[in-house]
């Protein structure tokens, strides 16, 4: 039996169907705008943060002096930055995530303030340490909040945005750098963050969701959470240490040491009353497991490139530093461009399809830069460097999205907060690794001006590039369990 139609059903025109909008553009409109302006200036303040400390550099050493203490730079801010981060989720429970991030803002300005005064290398080292704790904290409560402030069909492209971020980051930092340097000084490039803490504080009271936290009283199961930290700290610094010294035992066991100390404080953390991380963080039964530790070797493995990239491509093929660091940054490039491309993606089939493949193609990358440097090829390794990006362009945002919708509404903070200081811990410990590698194999020069020769980068950068290529190979493996535990 037909359904009569009403003449006014009738005189109505066919509507066309409404085109589907890019998650990209949906991100810049209501009411998702104002959260993703907060994303991206967060973040994009860490990253900055930290090509800015490298290009300016060399003033900082002519004028307050210090060489030989030039790595705490760079050290400190990094374990101020995974100290923070760890304790971001429970704190965010504890506090209320607007608070937290007032709070975090706050010690980013006054670290920003004593390292752009500072008159001696220790003052700026304690400023340092304060930025990096800040900074550490601002991203872990960007991260934790994601899930609050837009639905999961959007997740996947809000972190295909801070890729984008970083590659605006990785273009304009070296400039802008150098332009503040030469027009005042190299502590223009710390105070630049006041302003940008204003707008961050302007933002958060408008942003940040209004939850009051638990505010629960400080018990005495609560006060192990200081020494839990006190021996994080410790171990980071312990590992970083391993880039310093020149004794390959010495390394070796430096190395050992930090990471037993860690593994050790994992265990304590989790018999805990406030633990840290999840209790389900590094099984390898579970996704959130999985994923830590894809992200923890990707991390890992990729700071290699991090370390000595810039270094051989400025010393075997004679690119100057400008040129490098944009040879460099097509990695951040491509890591956008493919992104964008997938941010789309909603089937769960495809999502953990592009995982598998996006982690193959890093490891495929670091085999080839090793290859690259063995056969001398510029453009191959340039071309290696797209490749490892395509792959975290595909991979990256879903990694991150299954942990936060795996989680229990109990870990949640926790599993998202952790997220990058779970990328920052893995590059600290790649590092020392790659620096005890390098030593073992001869790819560092000590006794020379250089960080790596040409020389060496032929005939021991493929050891060390092709060692750290298996740790993405182990990555590669476990998203193919990964897979299966995501369409199950």
């Amino acid at each position: 039996m037909t359904t009569p139609v009403s003449s006014s059903e009738q005189s109505q025109p066919l509507q066309p169907p409404t085109p589907p909008v890019h998650p990209f553009v949906e991100l810049a409109s209501s009411p998702y705008l104002l959260p993703s302006v907060l994303l991206c200036l967060g973040i994009g303040s860490h990253a900055v943060n930290g090509i800015v400390s490298n290009a300016i550099l060399p003033s900082i050493i002519r004028e307050v002096g210090g060489q030989e203490r030039a790595f705490w730079i760079f050290s400190l801010f990094q374990v101020a930055s995974i100290l923070s981060g760890t304790v971001t989720g429970t704190f965010k429970g504890r506090l209320g995530a607007r608070q937290l991030f007032v709070m975090a803002s706050l010690v980013l300005a006054a670290g920003s303030v004593l390292a752009g005064a500072a008159a001696t290398l220790e003052l700026l080292l304690v400023g340092r340490f304060l930025q990096g704790f800040g900074e550490g904290m601002i991203v872990a409560v960007i991260y934790a909040v994601i899930p609050q402030l837009y639905p999961e069909r959007l997740v996947a492209t809000v972190f295909s945005l801070t890729a984008l971020v970083w590659a605006v980051a990785a273009g304009i930092g070296p400039v802008a750098a150098g332009l503040l340097t030469e027009a005042w000084s190299w502590r223009a490039a710390y105070y630049i963050n006041l302003p940008l803490v204003f707008v961050l504080l302007v933002l958060a009271a408008v942003v940040m969701p209004r939850e009051d936290g638990e505010r629960t009283a400080t018990s005495r199961k609560d006060m192990d959470m200081l020494p839990r930290l006190a021996l994080i700290a410790v171990a980071v610094l312990t590992i970083s240490f391993v880039g310093e010294v020149r004794s390959i035992g010495a390394g070796a066991l430096y190395l050992v040491i930090g990471l037993t100390i860690l593994a050790l404080v994992r265990i304590w953390d989790r018999k805990a009353h406030s633990p840290f991380i999840p209790k389900t963080a590094f099984q390898l039964s579970g996704i959130i497991g999985l994923v830590m530790w894809i992200l923890l070797l990707i991390a890992m493995a990729s700071s290699v490139r991090m370390v000595y990239g810039n270094a051989i491509l400025q010393s075997l093929w004679g690119l100057g530093v400008t040129e490098a660091a944009y040879a460099m940054a097509t990695l951040a490039f491509a890591w956008t461009v493919a992104a964008w491309f997938v941010a789309s993606v909603q089937d769960v089939r495809q999502r953990a399809l592009l995982i598998c493949v996006g982690i193959s193609f890093i490891a495929l990358a670091l085999a080839s830069m090793a290859l690259a440097l063995a056969a001398g090829s510029l453009p191959l390794f340039v071309a290696s460097c797209i490749l490892s990006g395509l792959g975290s362009g595909l991979s990256n945002q879903f990694l991150t999205r299954s942990v936060m919708f795996s989680a229990s509404h109990q870990d949640r903070d926790r599993a998202s907060g952790i997220l990058p200081t779970l990328s920052n811990a893995g590059i600290a410990i790649g590092a020392a690794l790659s620096a005890l590698l390098a030593a073992i194999s001869g790819l560092s020069a000590p006794g020379t001006s250089e960080l790596v020769t040409a020389e060496a980068a032929v005939q021991a950068g493929p050891v060390v590039f092709g060692t750290m290529a298996l740790l993405a190979g182990i990555a590669a493996l476990f998203t193919f369990k990964l897979r299966t535990s995501l369409i199950r």
